[in-house]
């Protein structure tokens, strides 16, 4: 017999126990005996435990299948173009903003870092070249 537990993100986890001797039992999904017995008709739905909890089916995705449908992104991508999503300042959110426009760099060599404040990293002198 042998046991795989599997964890699904946000749910509690699963084990599936295969029973029998090595040789026996099968290698293809739809074989099982538990599972659907055609991928016919089937094509963009994922398997899914029936409301039973005897078996497998396949089943279409349910509920936002789109960034824009998500109530924590913007509502539209008009006049976003070339604009990229970032955290919005309560970090509660998505939000379109530019990429950044100007760079405190004012040395060549200098290195911009990032801690909970922008900050310039002198690495040489201004006019070192």
């Amino acid at each position: 017999m042998t046991e795989i537990t599997a964890t699904i993100e946000d749910a509690q986890p699963i084990t599936v126990t295969f029973e029998g001797g090595a040789g026996s039992g099968t290698s293809d999904f739809i074989a099982l005996t538990d599972t659907p017995s055609t991928y016919t008709g089937q094509a963009g739905k994922f398997p899914q435990v029936n409301s039973g909890e005897t078996a497998l089916e396949f089943s279409a995705a349910v509920g936002i299948t789109t960034f824009l449908g998500l109530t924590d992104t913007p509502s539209t991508y008009s006049g976003q173009a070339g604009k990229v999503a970032t955290v919005n300042s309560g970090e509660t959110a998505l939000e379109f903003s530019s990429a950044g426009s100007s760079s405190p760099l004012t040395t060549k060599g200098d290195v911009y870092t990032y801690t909970t404040v922008d900050a310039r990293l002198a690495v040489g002198t201004d006019g070192q070249a």
